[in-house]
């Protein structure tokens, strides 16, 4: 894997962290230097890995995990509960991941929103439907992630 890809990687799983970790009132929870104060009551504009300036939710509840990687990143935050669709890949009895196969049982019952495998399709109707607070995606294009939003939020 190339240095681009594994600094992609890294930096956002940072950021997902920091999305996926609780909210709550006071200074120690003030925006950081990438945080916007949102227009919207109970969101937030923060600025992802890719330099984008994205709207989500103050209070995360629920995740989409579209591909292997996103859904890893969300497992190793602590935040598997988070996680409210995977993709088909992840739902196979002996995956090709560990957490996968750890949480087998659980993602088993969990909507599917993609095959999962590298350049696959993603399931755009049942994210629609799905209505997860956040999406992870794991891209080194903000073309790609941008076209996702559009047909997801229809902006």
């Amino acid at each position: 894997m190339n240095m681009k890809k594994i600094l992609v990687l890294l930096l956002a799983a940072v950021l997902l962290v920091g999305v996926l970790s609780a909210c709550g009132n006071g200074e120690a929870n003030a925006p950081s230097a990438s945080e916007e104060p949102a227009a919207e009551a109970g969101t937030r504009t923060v600025k992802d890995v890719l330099g984008r300036e994205v709207e989500i939710a103050s209070d995360i509840q629920t995740v989409a995990c579209p591909g292997l990687p996103s859904t890893r990143m969300v497992v190793y935050a602590g935040a598997v509960d988070k996680i409210a669709g995977v993709t088909e890949n992840e739902k196979m009895e002996l995956a090709c991941a560990p957490c996968s196969d750890v949480f087998h049982d659980k993602f088993f019952d969990l909507p599917s929103i993609g095959s999962g495998w590298p350049n696959s399709e993603i399931y755009q109707e049942e994210l629609v439907v799905l209505d997860p607070d956040a999406i992870i995606l794991f891209t080194n294009e903000a073309a790609q992630a941008d076209e996702l939003q559009d047909q997801i939020y229809q902006r």
